[in-house]
């Protein structure tokens, strides 16, 4: 028996045909928002990973029974967790994600600062 999958040649613009505009918008735009959890530097877009696919595959039919984008991430991150997320939300554990590379520059600034000045504190 066949199965309804998709081919993963493409990656994801044209084999995966809607009938309304709307919906290859919102496809489009919820594959680019969201982070291939086993590349972990590609959208599902450009990625190519099987589970990439997969997840394409279970985007491109949820968007067309007309699911909305709220409920596709809401979907997506129940089941992966907000690091698939490019924009995470601001909650008590992703914080670390949001504030975590200004902390590590102002901790490098402060120690930095610290050395130059103990530096030039020294007589030659």
């Amino acid at each position: 028996m066949h199965e309804n999958r998709l081919h993963p040649n493409d990656k994801g613009e044209d084999i995966y045909p809607f009938s309304d505009p709307s919906q290859h918008e919102l496809f489009t735009k919820v594959i680019h928002e969201l982070r291939c959890s086993v590349c972990q530097n590609q959208n599902l877009s450009d990625s190519m990973a099987p589970l990439a696919v997969d997840l394409r595959n279970e985007i491109y039919q949820k968007v067309r029974t007309h699911h909305s984008e709220s409920e596709i991430l809401e979907f997506v991150t129940h089941r992966y967790g907000a690091f698939v997320l490019y924009n995470p939300p601001l909650h008590w554990n992703t914080a670390f994600l949001w504030f975590g590379p200004v902390l590590i520059l102002v901790m490098g600034f402060f120690l930095f600062s610290k050395y130059v000045k103990r530096g030039s504190g020294e007589t030659p």
